[in-house]
């Protein structure tokens, strides 16, 4: 799985309801960070030519430093495929990258705390529902969970 950063997924307004909002609720947060993140799950690697084809489809974005005290991946439903992977996953093909098995997007959020908290596990339920919706999404605590995008499972 060949992991890439995307643009903001949010405008600044936007996310500074989101923060406004955990304050009231939980209070201790005192920034959020809210970047698209691709996961690409490959037949083979990709060559240099076919790796800056990808990135410019997905919007070629370098990595930005993140100082973060607590980071979540949300991601599509496990175990589904999300319609924008489908339509992603189809222009790559159209485009030459048949080695490109199938392409998901999720957003990273990053959240800087006030100094010395940490989140119990209530006040990250409160954080993790305020920025999913379990019914079409899962909440990942690090990148290496979004292997399980791609899992395959025999049919039952």
């Amino acid at each position: 799985m060949l992991q890439l950063p995307g643009v903001n997924a949010f405008s600044a307004f936007r996310l500074n309801k989101l923060r406004e909002r955990i304050q009231a609720d939980i209070g201790q947060v005192t920034g959020v960070r809210a970047q698209f993140e691709h996961f690409v799950e490959l037949e083979q690697s990709l060559d240099e030519q076919s790796m800056a084809v990808l990135r410019r489809l997905l919007g070629d974005v370098s990595e930005a430093a993140v100082d973060a005290d607590y980071s979540c991946w949300v991601v599509p439903r496990i175990g589904t495929i999300s319609p924008w992977s489908s339509k992603a996953t189809d222009i790559a093909h159209n485009c030459g990258l048949g080695v490109v098995t199938r392409i998901e997007r999720g957003i990273r959020f990053d959240f800087q705390l006030a100094d010395g908290v940490q989140l119990d596990e209530q006040a990250l339920s409160v954080i993790h529902a305020l920025v999913h919706d379990r019914m079409t999404e899962s909440v990942l605590k690090n990148a290496e969970d979004a292997e399980r995008l791609f899992s395959h499972a025999d049919p039952a």
